[in-house]
């Protein structure tokens, strides 16, 4: 086999050729409304994943905790042959793609297939069988951006808990920029619920890594991004953030049947969230002070209040509510982090109820003030997360009786 590094450049890294990160979704864009889908479409559902969804039962049928429907999301999802394939395996199942003709191909795609099942959606006879008896997840596709959060209000119902059991990562990665990667990591944490497991089909495995893409090969990338929290660029220093990663991975297979275009070298890893570790994870003290400005002045209707930070820090307690006064079982929040580019972002691990006592700034001792802080922020619609931080840091009274709102309620969704 000749290096891919020597072999012509394919059609789809010629049309990627000098593209940068803002033109990428135009791109792939194009290639759908030019009918170009011969680039990646595979024609059917993934049989590594068919075969993990039904023999591993230690960790799928964990999912959802048994009190419902477990939830995938498939982004990248094509023309959704994954997406169907894991509804008649009892998911509610997404799938994301950010051109509307894929969207539309994948919904007549599910149409047809959820009426006339195809044998290639079961791993045997027996399977489908058992098919037979049992009613197919719901099958539903959104067009939008991965890397943005204004697709997820078209995925949960007013008062969903939100978050996706399952997320499923094939020809995805490897479709986007070297610099996209860290990203990728970081919106996969923030979408995968505690209990849930990111399933990554890795390929190309085969393919340099320094070579031109899409596909981008992978070797190694997974393990760099996932488990060394690295920011995924082997072709040069794949710095790591200093502690462990956003997942561990819990399982490693050779998957007895995979595509051919992976040339034998596919390999299926499963992957489950977890806490970031390090400075982060420390609560702030009179010891370690923090900068802070606040965009919108206390009062004692919660509303949507950004804060805005110096550094990046972790609150101590985070609290959630919906309006209905019923509690989630989990919430994300996102708090923009000054002179960042993005917002840094965490998940709720526990829920308690918010206190009833109005928020406040009470005057600590030798210059400092004690802050106490109770705000909320909308997540989606009909529900709002509140915050609250206790801890000791700098601040000017004065500054913080005079700020002006940032912006509006809803300019905030």
């Amino acid at each position: 086999m000749a290096h891919p590094k020597s072999d012509p450049p394919g059609r789809l890294i010629t049309h990627f050729a000098n593209r940068d990160r803002q033109s990428q979704k135009a791109g792939w864009s194009e290639l759908w409304d030019s009918d170009q889908t011969d680039l990646w479409d595979r024609g059917m559902p993934s049989p590594a994943l068919i075969d993990f969804i039904t023999t591993r039962r230690d960790i799928i049928g964990r999912l959802g905790g048994g009190r419902r429907r477990p939830r995938a999301l498939v982004p990248g999802c094509g023309r959704g042959y994954d997406v169907v394939m894991l509804a008649f395996h009892g998911f509610d199942a997404i799938g994301l793609e950010v051109s509307q003709t894929a969207v539309n191909s994948a919904r007549a795609y599910a149409e047809v297939e959820l009426s006339d099942p195809s044998a290639y959606n079961f791993a045997t006879e027996d399977d489908e069988k058992r098919r037979a008896t049992c009613q197919p997840g719901t099958v539903s596709f959104v067009c939008g951006d991965f890397f943005q959060r204004e697709w997820e209000t078209s995925c949960f119902a007013p008062g969903d808990d939100g978050g996706f059991d399952l997320i499923y990562d094939y020809t995805f990665l490897c479709a986007l920029l070297p610099e996209m990667r860290k990203d990728w990591a970081q919106q996969m944490r923030e979408l995968i619920r505690p209990t849930g497991v990111l399933v990554c089909l890795e390929f190309p495995l085969y393919k340099d890594v320094t070579a031109d893409g899409p596909p981008w090969g992978l070797q190694g990338i997974y393990w760099n991004l996932l488990a060394e929290g690295g920011n995924g660029r082997m072709d040069g220093p794949a710095a790591t953030d200093g502690g462990r990663g956003p997942f561990s991975r819990v399982a490693y297979i050779k998957p007895s049947r995979s595509y051919e275009m992976g040339r034998g070298t596919d390999m299926l890893s499963v992957w489950a969230p977890q806490e970031p570790s390090g400075d982060r994870k420390r609560p702030a003290t009179a010891a370690t002070p923090i900068p802070w400005c606040a965009h919108y002045l206390l009062n004692d209707t919660p509303a949507p209040f950004p804060l805005a930070y110096t550094t990046s820090i972790v609150v101590n307690r985070v609290c959630v509510r919906p309006s209905s006064q019923k509690q989630l079982a989990e919430a994300r929040v996102a708090v923009p982090v000054a002179g960042a580019r993005s917002y840094m972002k965490g998940r709720l691990a526990r829920v308690v109820r918010l206190p009833a006592r109005r928020s406040h700034f009470q005057k600590g001792l030798g210059g400092w003030v004690k802050l106490e802080l109770y705000c909320a922020l909308e997540i989606r619609p009909g529900c709002v997360a509140g915050l609250h931080l206790s801890y000791r840091a700098p601040l000017d009274m004065r500054c913080a009786r005079n700020l002006e709102p940032a912006a509006s309620p809803s300019e905030l969704d």
